[in-house]
């Protein structure tokens, strides 16, 4: 499970589940800042939502969503997981 400490805290943002899911940690990350912000989380959402074959509804921000890890298979898809995950990192550690 991707960790990122930063300022004493910890920001776990998805997790690789033995049964090939991939979930996202919506419930935990908005209990954190920034992601206590409704306007992070909103976009967070709609950054989960560009991958191809993924479409969470608001409702899923209280909680930890799933999908399969073969999704990211499809053209474009990983590399949307993966600039969503670099947006939650530059939302944790802002420039310096």
């Amino acid at each position: 499970m991707p960790t990122i400490y930063e300022n004493g805290a910890r920001h776990q943002l998805f997790v690789v589940r033995a049964d090939g899911n991939t979930a996202v940690r919506f419930a935990y990350l908005r209990t954190k800042a920034p992601f206590d912000r409704e306007l992070v989380m909103d976009e967070l959402l709609k950054k989960m939502n560009e991958i191809p074959g993924l479409s969470f509804g608001r409702e899923a921000l209280g909680k930890k969503p799933a999908f399969p890890l073969k999704l990211l298979a499809a053209p474009g898809a990983l590399e949307k997981f993966k600039a969503a995950v670099e947006w939650m990192i530059e939302q944790i550690r802002p420039q310096r």
